[in-house]
């Protein structure tokens, strides 16, 4: 009981940390972002950098190119993977999975290497899914 309600309270906290992560205009380096400009189709870029009122990128030709601040509605950049948290669904999944194939199979006399082995087998398919899946924040304007 000990460990599951410091568990909460870690995820709890992790939470509160990443809602204050937002500031004013993030000015750093992303490695991938989409711009949507007014009136255009959004765009894929690398390498995006906001300088005063104007973003540098390389544009879909891997070529250098801006735009003012002005002309765009919204930037997304990609700040992360979901690597952990489907690693983890991916863990319960294979967990479950072989619990219930083992309460099923009356062939199974020990259980923890097929819990393990299915666990194992749920986290690298999950964190695999996880890799591919971006998580991506505004960061113009800021809300």
């Amino acid at each position: 009981m000990k460990y599951i309600l410091l568990l909460w309270v870690l995820f709890s906290y992790s939470c509160q940390l990443c809602a204050q992560a937002k500031s004013s205009l993030a000015t750093g380096s992303y490695a991938h972002a989409r711009i949507y400009p007014k009136g255009n189709m959004p765009q894929r870029v690398w390498r995006l950098r906001i300088q005063n009122d104007t973003v540098h990128y390389l544009n879909a030709a891997k070529r250098p190119a801006h735009m003012p601040l002005a002309e765009i509605r919204q930037i997304k950049a990609s700040t992360a993977t979901r690597i952990l948290p489907f690693a983890g669904l991916g863990a319960l999944t294979g967990l479950l999975a072989g619990a219930q194939w083992t309460i099923d199979n009356p062939l199974v006399d020990q259980p923890l290497p097929v819990l393990l082995g299915t666990t194992l087998v749920g986290t690298g398919i999950g964190a695999g899914v996880g890799l591919f899946n971006r998580k991506w924040t505004n960061i113009y304007p800021i809300r």
